[in-house]
């Protein structure tokens, strides 16, 4: 009969902080991370910036925390990312080693906890940003449990992939941040279409590969039992609807990014400007906003005159 002391020892060696299904204390540490974080970061804003005190509402002061926490700790994961990749995808090699792997979920993880604490933190969502969150969580997770119950790298490679959704939106973060709290006005129209242009590039490389890939995969009979039936059968739509959010998000930061490059006279009739999926902050607030200043280019965190009347 073991004793005790073999049965502890046993339970111990057992454990793996990065298996799928037991790393649920790394997971709370993250959310609590976060959460301290926006309380953090919304505490000194509140005290350090006049505009987030006075002229932005809780919405919105809650979406420029979220900025700052989305720029940081995708940049983070993105570190994780690329170290764990190197073997997999830019070497192409069919083997790796156990701290590269580790690398890799700790930037799922990573990825996966941020969103739904902006899912929860966020007082208004469109619904283009939540099935980009939702779809990227469902992906990044069956990528990540079907490698551990199959070791299959294939499924590792998808999930790696698709990840770089969601870590590669810096610019976006940075020209959001700038236009909502009124920074540096005008270079606002250079940081959106910088943001278009790396969200287009970006999201359709990753988006090509993964066809490769899983072209490859169908071919080279890497699909089996339960898994690569999901894969097979619901992996195809699911990044489809990812990639065309992703392009849909592209469009809406060049919009906006044209719309700053405006003199305020050239400025089009509210009622003919497209809606802005992207952000709610963005979207449905411009005519709350007085686009133009007296250098004729937008100034997107300056409130109407009606508004102050």
């Amino acid at each position: 009969m073991m004793n005790e002391d073999a049965a502890s020892d046993g339970v111990v060696m057992q454990y793996n902080i990065y298996d799928p299904y037991q790393y649920p204390w790394m997971s709370f540490n993250f959310f609590l991370l976060f959460w301290l974080a926006g309380l953090l970061s919304y505490s000194l804003h509140l005290r350090l910036s006049p505009k987030f005190r006075q002229d932005l509402d809780e919405s919105k002061r809650r979406n420029v925390v979220i900025y700052i926490l989305q720029g940081l700790a995708t940049t983070v994961a993105l570190g994780f990312q690329l170290y764990g990749s190197v073997d997999l995808l830019f070497w192409g090699k069919d083997t790796t080693t156990p701290d590269r792997i580790h690398a890799c979920l700790m930037a799922w993880i990573i990825v996966c906890i941020l969103y739904i604490w902006e899912l929860l933190y966020r007082i208004e969502i469109g619904i283009p940003l939540l099935l980009h969150h939702i779809v990227t969580i469902i992906l990044i997770q069956v990528g990540y449990s079907s490698f551990f119950d199959t070791a299959n790298l294939s499924y590792f490679r998808y999930g790696l992939l698709l990840t770089f959704h969601a870590t590669t939106e810096q610019f976006t973060f940075v020209a959001l941040y700038c236009y909502r709290m009124g920074l540096m006005s005008h270079l606002h129209k250079a940081f959106f279409l910088l943001a278009a242009v790396q969200a287009a590039f970006f999201k359709a490389l990753v988006t090509v590969a993964l066809v490769v890939y899983f072209a490859l995969g169908i071919m080279q009979g890497v699909f089996h039992g339960s898994w690569g039936m999901f894969w097979k059968v619901c992996f195809p739509p699911l990044l489809l609807v990812l990639y065309i959010v992703q392009l849909y998000s592209a469009y809406t930061l060049a919009i906006i990014g044209r719309r700053c490059g405006k003199p305020r006279k050239e400025q089009e009739p509210e009622e003919d400007k497209p809606s802005l999926p992207l952000e709610d902050d963005v979207e449905s607030q411009q005519s709350q906003e007085q686009v133009g200043g007296d250098d004729g280019h937008d100034n997107p965190g300056q409130e109407s005159n009606d508004e102050h009347a």
